[in-house]
């Protein structure tokens, strides 16, 4: 699942979307020792997100950066981007966030991650009420079902 690095408790963890155009590696602690984050946000939720939070400069790409696609939504300040071919959830790029703390940081949807499934039961999750802190609140103007 990764390499580990001189520092013990820093490993690189290869990840990909479904397809394989999008493939990337990220550096960051052991993912074991790591709080997973889980949201009830509306598009977490839709999307299954499990997300860590590395610094930028360690989710580096090695293709398919180009070729993802990017949603936006509420503020339009999160840019969540996403295999166009496949459809797997990368991550969200908090780039253009007004908040430095959050500009900080990318959040990488852990299911990318290469044989997450064999440890996913081992992980530590915090649950993040996002349905109620992240604004604006979500809604959709439903469409009339055609006969």
């Amino acid at each position: 699942m990764s390499s580990t690095s001189s520092a013990s408790s820093v490993q690189a963890y290869d990840a990909n979307c479904h397809c394989g155009k999008v493939q990337f590696a990220v550096t960051m602690p052991d993912i074991r020792s790591s709080k997973i984050i889980t949201c009830n946000c509306s598009v977490c939720t839709k999307n299954g997100y499990l997300f860590v939070y590395p610094k930028p400069e360690n989710v580096v790409f090695s293709s398919g950066e180009q070729h993802m696609s990017s949603y936006r939504f509420g503020s339009k300040k999160k840019s969540h981007k996403f295999c166009p071919t496949c459809g797997t959830s990368i991550l969200i790029d908090f780039a253009e966030c007004d908040r430095e703390v959050e500009r900080q940081v990318t959040a990488i949807n852990i299911r990318t991650f290469a044989g997450i499934e064999n440890v996913i039961g081992d992980l530590d999750f915090k649950q993040v009420d996002g349905k109620t802190k992240l604004g604006p609140a979500y809604s959709i103007e439903k469409t009339p079902v055609e006969s």
